[in-house]
């Protein structure tokens, strides 16, 4: 039988909010380890959440003032009257003790997450459960309680901004996608951020993201969930050798009608593809890259994360991992809010490749805006940068060549639509000014 007293601590509950009101000044030290639902008892998160709303109002704090701020809101009864928050004071041995106390909150609080889980846990396998999917449970409780621990806090003192400005002064601050134009818009891409990159089907996704990961030549992880691993390795090879990517894909058939000076092109052709193939695959070849279909779901790709460390992390694309939620809806925002914790939790960008709903193919101008993102509005709020794809030659039936990048949030800058160059018998996509030649 647990013990309820070892699940939470009403005297340290109430130091917390005894010292915020007693000493404003100690709220960030408190809000850099708790929020509101790490409270045991729902009056203390009622009292809590009204202190935090005077905090972000820049309202003033005091034990009068939230009383009052109860009071207007109806609430003060409800959490024990005046007679209670005056307890709440009197309890506090020291306010400059506050982050301790709140340590204690938090402890608590993922105690309780802990048991939780393993009693759902006991319950799926008392039920009969697969013992595949309580494995995979056992995995996502580590994902969800390692998420409830105390993040990184930074005291920004003198040296903390020195080594700030000496990260920017290195570049070591942003990882550069190697096109001129992105780069100069977004700046790259910054540890811990989530990148969505969003297109309709046959857009050019797919290609975009590897263009970006060829040229950046960093450590990445790639959760392939739609193409397999020799798809895209056709890819990188026709990207590399300049070589159609038609030849990699299609077994040629001679036809009787086919002349000899036809069939002899096409041999001298194919030697020269194949001559090029082997250059590449004898080369460098892309040995910073590793794909994966193995991680369809959260925890198996914090798993591998955790294993290969690598720079970057890439997802195509996030409408066929599974998650929890009864819905779509509740699934993709779920996987969003997930995927963002990872990027901050192991401090890698994480790329995002989501499709775009059948929103856009309804209108008359295709252009893709952000309400177009599949199903959920999480995508575009977790999303620190977000690159939409558009090709209008591909709703005319031709191919000009040329795509445009629609950068369509980034908090480091402005939103603009970026012109560039897709080479889709290579899947490669090049900065609009440069030529068509082989990729450097």
């Amino acid at each position: 039988m647990i013990d309820v007293q070892r699940l939470w601590s009403k005297a340290a509950e109430a130091a917390v909010l005894g010292s915020m009101m007693l000493d404003p000044g100690v709220i960030p030290d408190v809000v850099a380890q708790i929020d509101g639902d790490d409270f045991y008892e729902p009056n203390h998160k009622t009292i809590f959440d009204a202190i935090m709303e005077r905090h972000v109002g820049r309202a003033g704090i005091d034990g009068l003032l939230v009383r009052q701020h109860l009071a207007d809101a109806g609430m003060l009864e409800k959490v024990g009257g005046l007679v209670y928050l005056q307890r709440i004071l009197e309890s506090v041995p020291s306010a400059g003790a506050a982050a301790y106390y709140a340590r204690i909150v938090k402890d608590k609080a993922r105690l309780r997450a802990a048991i939780a889980e393993i009693e759902g846990l006991s319950r799926a396998a008392a039920d009969g459960a697969d013992v595949d999917e309580l494995v995979e449970g056992v995995q996502a409780a580590g994902v969800k309680l390692a998420g409830r621990r105390t993040g990184h806090t930074t005291a920004m003192t003198g040296r903390a901004l020195a080594e700030i400005i000496t990260s920017i002064r290195d570049g070591r601050t942003l990882l550069r996608t190697g096109f001129r134009d992105i780069d100069g818009a977004v700046g790259g891409f910054a540890h811990g951020e989530m990148i969505v990159v969003a297109g309709r089907p046959a857009m050019g996704k797919t290609a975009l993201v590897l263009s970006m990961l060829r040229r950046m030549e960093r450590r990445t992880l790639l959760a392939s969930l739609e193409m397999p691993a020799d798809e895209i390795g056709r890819r990188l090879l026709a990207m590399d050798s300049g070589v159609n990517l038609a030849m990699l894909t299609t077994a040629h058939i001679e036809s009787e009608s086919e002349t000899e000076a036809a069939r002899k092109r096409r041999v001298d052709e194919q030697e020269r593809a194949y001559s090029a193939l082997w250059r590449t695959a004898n080369g460098p070849a892309f040995p910073w890259l590793t794909v994966t279909d193995e991680t369809r779901t959260l925890p198996k790709l914090s798993a591998m994360i955790a294993r290969i460390k690598p720079e970057i992390v890439a997802v195509d694309h996030v409408g066929l991992m599974q998650g929890p939620g009864k819905s779509g809806y509740e699934r993709l925002t779920e996987l969003s809010h997930g995927l963002k914790a990872l990027a901050m939790q192991y401090e890698v960008p994480v790329i995002v490749v989501s499709q775009l709903n059948r929103g856009v193919e309804a209108r008359e101008d295709r252009r893709p805006r952000m309400s177009d993102l599949r199903e959920t509005g999480a995508l575009e709020e977790d999303a620190d940068l977000v690159m939409m794809l558009y090709r209008e030659s591909y709703y005319r039936g031709l191919d000009d060549g040329r795509a445009d990048v629609i950068v369509s949030k980034n908090r480091r800058g402005d939103v603009e639509s970026l012109p560039m160059t897709f080479l889709r018998e290579f899947t490669r996509f090049e900065d609009m000014t440069k030529g068509s030649g082989h990729y450097e």
